[in-house]
């Protein structure tokens, strides 16, 4: 996305690589980790519907968190003109919530 902004574009080879890399290397984790007597994370658990809704559920709050965090910043220091340390000073409590 931050690419398309440059004229790139979304489709272009800068763009899609590295998703089509993130894919591959996400598709070669779960087939190892089905085949291994001990995997890191057991995907068995997702089959679950309450263990799969209550992931997806915690990524998408992870995701609202960042972006929260980079307009807070980006409005703490461009519109109230407070300097970086005290915009990190007011966003630290986010850190431990």
């Amino acid at each position: 996305v931050k690419r398309a902004g440059t004229g790139e574009g979304l489709l272009g080879p800068a763009t899609l690589a590295p998703l089509l890399i993130g894919a591959a290397l996400l598709v070669a984790f779960v087939r190892r980790q089905k085949r291994r007597t001990h995997p890191l994370i057991d995907m068995g658990m997702f089959a679950r519907p309450a263990f799969s809704t209550a992931v997806g559920c915690i990524v998408l709050a992870m995701l609202a968190l960042v972006g929260l965090e980079l307009i807070a910043v980006q409005y703490l220091q461009l519109v109230l003109g407070l300097s970086p340390l005290e915009t990190g000073l007011r966003l630290l409590p986010l850190t431990f919530a």
